[in-house]
């Protein structure tokens, strides 16, 4: 935040008095959807990302993230009193516009409802120092939303009296085009519009951190809303609140960063038996999978290749440890089978000549080459396997290829692969 002392003081003295009813009291702490969309873009990150909860309080956002995602906590706020009921990582008493990190610390920064209190371009600036340039930034704030007009007047008052500490509400794309004069790229951006119901006791008193004479103005102001703002949702019966927030939920990263596709191979396994040619496919099943949201889609076994190894090896790697197979020959689709690996000044060529390359962008980005492979079942004890997977026919192939839960990357294969098994059928029988 960068923040004055007397400033300081203040939000220090707010938070002191709403730190110990802050978990209960807030309707939106515990928003799934809202919570969902901040997390989207963390299973795109290395494994075992660092992250910072900025301005995290009591770290209601740490704890969801690394409840669902493997993941590594820092949480960041200028109060004392909110971190003190912190579970989750390490808790740093920081101020959000100069933090006590190191550049390029973090893979993943999230900040959720305090750019109303700081310094936006400070804090913004210093988001983008301490994240890894492959990292993501998230920033999660209420907006405008559907309020206009006469209802945004209202809606603005109604905030600026609740909490004087906060500054003007802007709109989504004010956000985004702060963002972007900063030197950002927003990658993704969703609006969510939410009704959040409360007491209206409770919604007025905030766990005593709002004055009676501040009370009473907002009693005032929820007895005679516009009819813009009950248009939209805004509504008070019976004792009790609806309130329409809307957030925007905007992920980003300093300008220039180009995100590479990692390499992949995927390896379509083949066998021979009495009946014909069969092929292996899997269920996506694997313990702390990266995509939880594509747990029990079809695949074939696939991987990252890893530092220095050759396609092949990788390829036979992940078979064997994904599927407990081995490969006994790779089957390319002409003669010319594969270049030797060649080392020259430091650097290593490879070429081989694939079925097909898939790549992926957006949330997934790979660069898959797709290899087949004729293998031979692991004994038990050496085959790791991950995934659920079993053989089929040519003909029971077809059944498969028409699967509606697909992982993304295998989709362009699953066609493919019936003619690749044509074209090996008709090998065969020449």
């Amino acid at each position: 935040m960068n923040l004055n002392s007397a400033r300081r003081s203040e939000l220090a003295s707010q938070f002191a008095v709403r730190a110990s009813a802050y978990v209960n009291y807030t309707t939106w702490a515990h928003d799934e959807r809202l919570l969902t969309e901040v997390f989207r873009v963390l299973p795109q990150l290395r494994e075992g990302p660092l992250c910072l909860d900025l301005g995290g309080g009591t770290g209601m956002v740490a704890k969801y993230g690394a409840d669902r995602y493997p993941s590594e906590w820092v949480v960041a706020d200028l109060s004392r009193d909110m971190l003190s009921l912190n579970t989750i990582g390490q808790s740093v008493v920081a101020d959000s516009g100069a933090l006590p990190f190191k550049d390029a610390s973090f893979d993943y920064v999230a900040a959720r409802s305090i750019m109303g209190y700081v310094d936006f371009d400070l804090t913004l600036a210093e988001m983008g120092r301490v994240m890894r340039p492959d990292g993501f930034s998230v920033v999660a704030e209420k907006v405008l939303g559907d309020y206009e007009g006469a209802a945004a007047s209202w809606y603005e008052r109604v905030q600026r009296v609740r909490n004087p500490l906060k500054m003007r509400v802007e709109t989504t794309a004010g956000l985004q085009g702060q963002m972007r004069a900063l030197g950002f790229d927003v990658l993704s951006c969703i609006e969510l519009r939410r009704t959040y119901h409360q007491p209206v006791k409770e919604w007025l008193s905030r766990s005593g951190s709002i004055p009676p004479e501040a009370q009473q103005k907002l009693a005032d102001l929820i007895a005679d809303p516009p009819e813009a703002a009950q248009a939209v949702g805004f509504d008070v019966q019976s004792g009790q609140l609806a309130m329409p927030i809307s957030w925007a939920v905007i992920s980003m990263r300093p300008s220039g960063f180009r995100p590479q596709p990692s390499l992949v191979v995927s390896v379509v396994p083949v066998k021979w038996t009495v009946d014909g040619l069969c092929v292996y496919v899997q269920e996506r099943r694997a313990s702390g999978v990266k995509e939880p949201e594509f747990f029990g889609s079809v695949e074939f076994p696939q991987g990252h290749v890893e530092g220095v190894e050759s396609i092949e090896a990788a390829a036979s790697r992940e078979v064997a440890e994904e599927a407990g197979l081995q490969v006994r020959r790779f089957i390319y689709p002409s003669e010319r089978v594969r270049d030797a690996i060649r080392e020259e000044r430091g650097i290593t060529t490879e070429s081989l000549y694939p079925w097909q390359v898939v790549i992926t962008r957006g949330r997934l980005r790979f660069l898959s080459i797709v290899v087949v492979a004729e293998v031979d079942e692991l004994p038990k004890s050496e085959g790791s396997i991950d995934n659920r997977g079993r053989w089929y026919s040519t003909e029971e192939y077809a059944e498969v290829a028409k699967a509606t839960f697909v992982y993304p990357l295998n989709r362009p294969m699953l066609s493919h692969v019936s003619n690749i098994l044509h074209i090996l059928e008709a090998r065969k029988s020449s």
